[in-house]
């Protein structure tokens, strides 16, 4: 299980790695060209598109982490996982889609309610330009999620790797000619877009995700009468709104930091971007974990099931452990990266032993995430991310931003209190798991019989011929399975040429 978990943890490391290392690349070579000013417009910038925009399509992606795995695991073959693709890229177009509009049509009008003057024009500036790129990275997502439940986790990566390449030949364009706001925003979407499209084509071209994909009509992705398709939406809610509520919270410590004055914010974006960056390796445990607990949820194994939760609770503990005592015992080798500002790197190095503590609960925690959604716990994951940031995180910023003012300080050690409460719940809930409940617990059906698939298609018709294995629930197997169900599902690593 061990050897799973790492084959599946750390080609989703490294893709989490160059899709954080894209941004936060960015942000490195703004912080050396642009002044104090625009650094910290550019990062609010960010803010209220991860806030606003971004954190619903994520939830809507996450969504696939606990349908898609586990129609996995129940048929490796299955086209129903392009139906549950082809829902959640229609839900982020409406649910990500009109914040990003509202959001670029009446940025200055919003900007001007809650900041201070100096930041609303640069900021607005970035928005303006930035927009393909966030709708790119809401797409990305829920692809990357659908290859991930597949076990395919090489395709994300090269495609992450084009984005690299594609800054790469940017960024030192703009800082020699000196480039602004502006150039800096179109080389973010530009990356974005870059990564989107290459695992689009990738997954294209790959036989195995393009025969999942199926040739589903529009009929059978929106049929509100299908119990599968109101499984789908009532999971999008949880997930969305679980979404929203961690982002908007530690965003909104970046707003708070913002209304204080811009060096508190400059401050407390630096030591969150270097957290963002060392937390890549709870995204492969997530990815590790939501993809072989719910293949064996999906095929009613639960002491697979079970084996694979602990080893994954188990490797993102040591890897947390690891990586935030290096930030807490030498935060300056990441810090410094950010900024030459000795002022605010020795003010980020300050609180860097509070931000190793909020990094070493979210690592674990989110690794522990991963779990609990495929296992259909959206709700308490629903409940801990409302309760840690906007009943624990956000009231304690305040105090200590506005009542009590300890700038960047009060901030990290806001996020840190938020951090400790939902590492302590997603603990609880995760040895309160009874698995043989978990795999016995009814899910609603996929109307199956009432799907118009497409009858001409060569490359799927195997997919949606009904057999003996393919006539149980969408959700989980109906009944005992085959002999064969009981293996683990293959980690896939597709070479590109097995395309058709």
């Amino acid at each position: 299980m061990l050897r799973s978990i790492i084959c599946l943890a750390l080609p989703s490391v490294a893709t989490q790695c160059l899709r954080v290392g894209a941004l936060q690349f960015t942000l490195m070579v703004a912080g050396r060209t642009v002044s104090s000013t625009e650094f910290a417009a550019i990062s609010l910038g960010m803010s209220l598109v991860n806030a606003c925009v971004v954190s619903a399509g994520m939830g809507v992606a996450s969504v696939l982490d606990t349908i898609a795995t586990q129609e996995f695991g129940r048929d490796p073959q299955s086209a129903f996982l392009g139906l549950a693709l082809r829902r959640a890229l229609i839900a982020t177009t409406i649910i990500a889609g009109i914040p990003l509009v509202l959001l670029t049509l009446f940025r200055r009008e919003l900007l001007g309610i809650a900041f201070h003057s100096d930041l609303v024009e640069p900021t607005s500036t970035y928005l303006a330009f930035t927009w393909p790129g966030t709708l790119a990275l809401v797409y990305q997502s829920c692809l990357q999620k659908y290859v991930n439940a597949q076990g395919i986790v090489n395709l994300p990566l090269m495609g992450n790797a084009v984005s690299i390449v594609t800054l790469l030949v940017l960024l030192p364009v703009v800082h020699a000619l000196h480039g602004g706001v502006a150039e800096f925003a179109l080389v973010v979407s530009a990356g974005r877009l870059a990564a989107f499209v290459s695992l689009a084509f990738l997954a294209s071209r790959t036989q195995a995700a393009r025969r999942r994909w199926g040739t589903w009509q529009m009929r059978d992705v929106i049929s509100p009468n299908d119990e599968g398709f109101r499984l789908f939406a009532s999971l999008t809610g949880q997930s969305v709104m679980s979404s929203i509520f961690e982002r908007f919270g530690f965003e909104m410590m970046s707003f708070l930091c913002a209304s204080v004055n811009t060096r508190t914010l400059h401050v407390y974006t630096l030591v969150f971007n270097a957290w963002i960056l060392l937390f890549s390796p709870a995204a492969g445990l997530y990815v590790a974990g939501s993809t072989l607990v719910g293949n064996a949820v999906g095929r009613r194994d639960a002491a697979t099931a079970e084996s694979a939760a602990v080893a994954s609770f188990g490797v993102s503990l040591v890897c947390a452990t690891v990586v935030a005592g290096c930030f807490g015992l030498w935060p300056s080798v990441v810090t410094t990266l950010y900024t030459g500002d000795v002022a605010v790197v020795e003010a980020a190095n300050f609180v860097a032993p509070i931000v190793a503590l909020s990094l070493f609960c979210d690592i674990t925690s989110y690794g522990s995430q991963g779990t609990l959604r495929a296992t259909n716990r959206v709700a308490v994951v629903t409940l801990g991310m409302f309760v840690s940031q906007w009943l624990v995180a956000v009231p304690v910023a305040v105090t200590f931003l506005f009542a009590v003012p300890y700038g960047a300080l009060g901030a990290c050690f806001a996020a840190s209190c938020g951090m400790s409460f939902i590492f302590l719940l997603y603990c609880v809930s995760l040895a309160r798991i009874e698995w043989s409940e978990v795999i016995s617990t009814p899910m609603p059906e996929e109307d199956r019989a009432g799907l118009s698939v497409a009858e001409d298609a060569e490359d799927v018709d195997d997919c949606n011929e009904p057999s003996e294995s393919t006539t149980v629930d969408f959700h989980r197997a109906a009944g005992k399975t085959s002999e064969g169900d009981t293996e683990m599902a293959p980690l896939c690593f597709i070479p590109l040429g097995r395309s058709s």
